[in-house]
């Protein structure tokens, strides 16, 4: 773990990103949320739950995904939460791990399906989750366009509760990647740029291009 926290350091630092005011934890947890980042006292923590790793590819995936989290974190500290009720925001939610996914696959150099779930899933199961998500793409845009300010805690598809249904099984993560990837096409940003773009503006971006694909 400390070995893929280095070369993602480097990795980040190659592209423009600094870590130097960003700490680590390690630790061992009760084998549920592998990491995330988190604000304290005004300094960014990204946190790793060490047992969550089940290979080297799962360790740098999601290494560098909660590294993004913590820096975005750092850069505009309003997308951060202290409370369940913004955790739950799908707004936020959908930015905030659409911007990791999007800049780990672009930092990684690695296939959208990498980036999303790392080798977490058996080759079929993934293939049958990534052909759900591309069929069902309209009904999941239309999905978060009516539950975009939502907190409620019967929304699950940014959970892995069940991989029968994509709308339980992480389909936010899918939904939020090809977002940012469709903001940055018809915007003039950086991947850095995405870090410091304020939430409210972030939102409109978001719901413009949600508006644009359920148009389609």
């Amino acid at each position: 773990m400390l070995r893929q926290l280095a070369t993602a350091d480097v990795l980040l630092r190659e592209n423009g990103f600094s870590t130097e005011n960003v700490s680590a934890i390690l630790f061992v947890g009760n084998n549920s949320a592998n990491g995330h980042a988190f604000l304290d006292h005004g300094k960014t923590v990204a946190w790793f739950a060490i047992e969550c790793f089940e290979s080297e590819l799962d360790a740098r995936v999601f290494t560098m995904h909660e590294l993004v989290h913590a820096l975005h974190f750092a850069a505009r500290p309003e997308y951060a939460f202290n409370d369940v009720v913004k955790q739950r925001n799908v707004a936020r939610q959908l930015i905030t791990e659409g911007i990791a996914s999007y800049l780990t696959k672009s930092i990684l150099n690695v296939t959208d399906e990498t980036a999303l779930w790392a080798n977490r899933l058996p080759a079929n199961q993934l293939h049958t989750w990534m052909t759900a998500c591309r069929n069902s793409e309209k009904k999941l845009f239309q999905f978060i366009v009516a539950n975009f300010e939502s907190c409620d805690s019967p929304i699950k598809i940014f959970y892995a509760a069940n991989p029968e249904d994509i709308y339980s099984y992480r389909a936010g993560y899918y939904v939020g990647l090809k977002l940012i990837e469709s903001i940055l096409a018809n915007n003039d940003f950086s991947n850095r740029d995405l870090l410091n773009i304020p939430l409210e503006e972030m939102k409109r971006l978001v719901w413009n291009e949600l508006r644009s694909f359920n148009l389609k």
